[in-house]
């Protein structure tokens, strides 16, 4: 059985401060890859032994160590990255061998939030906080710590500056927080300027709401297909533990000025459902379906010590709604061995950095892990 995946063909994934040009954002260590760092030019990357190595194993009925997070997904019945972007090109024609078409990137790691799922890899905030990233290494909790933030958004403006966007087919433009990213309108000029047919341009940007732009940055995203999600958990105290550095008020209030544009752009959450959301998920629910915000879920798997699949199976049925994609990655059959004091041990730094006590905002999930424990 073939898995092959259009990552591995056009796809690039350049979502940490380390600059991996990873096929797809599901791709883990493992595979000699090279980083931004490494070229000048995306222009003929999966072109390079790394990436034909990927593709002929993808061919194959083994898949490649990397690919676990999409193997797992299909083995459980939940739809995989490889299988949903699959779709995509080959519903809307898409596919054009040679090129870049498929990105998920952050133009640079600028954040105002500190998020507790979050790492200093990807935001600034955190990269921030020594005190904290210092405890948690003497904990031995893992975190991406590399913060060399000027280095790699300097090299994303040379390496993009010489790569060919014509044809572009789906761009997701992450952080931080890409409306304060520095190089995010020269971007959106890009490919405004680029793109060759901009009809069969899908235009991602996720945002954790905290901003809302100047008019001038909405006419250029007005341009294009544009999808505006808001990376949002968790609705009022929960939110302002979990995102924490902005407080949630501010958030629901420019979702509010942003879906006034309803007509505009396509408007959507994505929630990233883990221990520390998965039993309070119906406030935020029902404060998307107040103002007709279309929602996704996705699950979180790393760190694992931050996952719902330490908890079993039958504990996690109590909580379904009857919302499919949520329900389906709830009932997975998935279970990752229990990190509890891990857990325990990062929101207690985490709590009296922030300020905030995770046991107030959720307190179910702090009396369930505290039992297990005992």
């Amino acid at each position: 059985m073939s898995h092959s995946c259009i990552h591995s063909h056009v796809g690039v994934s350049l979502v940490d401060a380390t600059g991996k040009l990873r096929p797809c954002c599901k791709f883990k260590s493992g595979w000699n890859i090279p980083s931004i760092f490494d070229v000048d030019t995306l222009n003929g990357l999966h072109t390079k032994q790394e990436y034909t190595q990927l593709q002929t194993a993808l061919a194959t009925d083994v898949w490649p160590s990397p690919c676990r997070v999409c193997e797992r997904s299909e083995e459980t019945g939940i739809e995989s990255r490889r299988q949903f972007t699959n779709q995509m090109f080959n519903e809307h024609d898409l596919y054009t061998a040679g090129h870049i078409q498929d990105l998920e990137i952050s133009l640079d790691y600028t954040c105002n939030m500190m998020c507790r799922m979050c790492a200093p890899g990807a935001s600034s905030k955190w990269g921030a906080a020594n005190s904290v990233i210092k405890q948690f290494n003497d904990a031995g909790i893992e975190l991406d710590t590399y913060t060399e933030y000027k280095s790699y958004q300097d090299q994303f403006y040379k390496v993009f500056s010489n790569t060919d966007l014509s044809h572009a087919r789906h761009v997701k433009i992450e952080g931080g927080e890409p409306f304060y990213a520095r190089h995010f309108e020269w971007f959106l000029d890009k490919l405004d300027q680029e793109v060759i047919d901009k009809s069969k341009l899908f235009l991602n940007i996720t945002t954790n709401g905290s901003v809302y732009p100047k008019a001038e940055l909405l006419d250029k995203l007005a341009k294009f297909n544009t999808t505006i999600t808001f990376s949002i958990d968790a609705y009022g105290a929960l939110a302002s533990c979990l995102r924490w550095g902005v407080k949630w008020e501010l958030v629901e209030s420019n979702i509010r000025k942003w879906m006034q544009h309803a007509n505009q752009f396509n408007l959507m959450t994505n929630i990233t459902v883990s221990i520390l959301n998965v039993n309070m998920m119906m406030p935020l629910i029902n404060f998307c379906n107040s103002i007709n915000l279309r929602m996704s879920f996705s699950e979180l798997t790393h760190p694992e010590y931050l996952s719902m699949y330490q908890l079993p199976l039958e504990l996690r049925k109590q909580w379904t709604n009857d919302i499919s994609n949520f329900d389906e990655l709830l009932l997975a059959d998935i279970n990752f061995e229990p990190q509890f004091n891990k857990l325990l041990n990062s929101t207690r730094i985490l709590d009296n950095y922030q300020g905030i006590n995770f046991a107030d905002v959720n307190t179910e999930m702090t009396g369930i892990i505290n039992a297990y424990i005992r």
